[in-house]
């Protein structure tokens, strides 16, 4: 049986630069130098090399499809029906941008392509304060902090894997993916199923 994890990512930007991120280029893990450190800490079947995570690409993984700019992935992602209730949003009064989604992947591969593409609004966050991207089986665990299998934090220009979560950032992430729940329940009647 399949358990995705879930995605929390919270960035405060202005709409401008949300935009401009949009808009560039998918960034390949390669970019980044901190991907061993994390793996070593964690637990997955298999092994992934250095030389693979080199060797990824994202325009690679997604060749079949459309996919040009990091506002093409997105919206791909937000539009697959397998990852189940998905959600992104500005909100323009706190310059607030948060992504949601709720069965993401399982595979330590797809999270390594799936981070160094969000990883790369660090570039654009022109607001001070650390922001970030959570990883974890929100659906799965009684405590899904113990298990959680990435935390990225986001400054102006810097992101990085850090292995200590704060508490803050699970419950932000709870409260967030649990509106997006609720929201998704209230789309349709118990007849539907």
């Amino acid at each position: 049986m399949s358990e995705p994890s879930s995605l929390y990512m919270r960035v405060n930007l202005t709409e401008k630069q949300l935009e401009t991120f949009k808009n560039s280029r998918l960034v390949a893990p390669s970019h980044y130098s901190d991907w061993r450190p994390w793996l070593n800490t964690k637990k997955f079947y298999g092994q992934i090399t250095d030389a693979e995570i080199q060797a990824m690409h994202p325009a690679t993984n997604l060749a079949r499809s459309e996919v040009r700019t990091v506002g093409d992935y997105v919206a791909r992602l937000l539009q697959d029906a397998y990852v189940g209730p998905s959600q992104a949003r500005y909100d323009a009064a706190s310059n607030t941008w948060t992504l949601c989604v709720m069965q993401l992947s399982e595979n330590f591969k797809a999270f390594i392509l799936i981070l160094s593409i969000l990883r790369g609004i660090a570039a654009y966050k022109d607001l001070p304060g650390e922001d970030f991207i959570l990883i974890y089986p929100y659906l799965w665990e009684e405590t899904p902090e113990a298990h959680a299998n990435a935390y990225v934090t986001i400054t102006p220009g810097s992101s990085r894997l850090i292995h200590d979560i704060p508490g803050e950032a699970i419950n932000e992430a709870n409260q967030r993916l649990g509106q997006v729940m609720d929201e998704f329940r209230k789309s349709y009647n118990d007849d539907d199923l």
